[in-house]
């Protein structure tokens, strides 16, 4: 977790796995926690239910996204998405990605 005022790399080679998903919490307080989510290809977010208001943004890569009703086959990098509670959502690697999410604390 980083501290106020300090930097953090994200989207550089090493931080995706070989295989799987690597998740990494770089920062979190009583508003919010931010979190770096990096995918091997192939590599899935199994369907799930936010529990709290959220943005998605692709870093690095390609990712299938299904948010609700709407399926993005292929959101790159600048891809940014809002998630309100309770949407559920569901994520697959299409390469190395690298995904920043930050969940609103209730």
């Amino acid at each position: 977790m980083s501290a106020p005022g300090s930097t953090v790399q994200i989207g550089s080679d090493a931080a995706i796995p070989d295989e799987g998903i690597r998740s990494t919490t770089l920062h979190t307080d009583a508003r919010a926690r931010v979190v770096s989510i990096a995918m091997a290809p192939g590599a899935e977010l199994k369907g799930h239910t936010a529990p709290s208001d959220a943005t998605l943004l692709v870093v690095r890569g390609r990712v299938a996204l299904d948010l609700g009703e709407e399926h993005l086959p292929d959101a790159g990098p600048g891809t940014w998405t809002m998630m309100p509670k309770g949407l559920h959502h569901a994520a697959r690697a299409l390469e190395p990605t690298v995904l920043l999410l930050t969940l609103r604390h209730d």
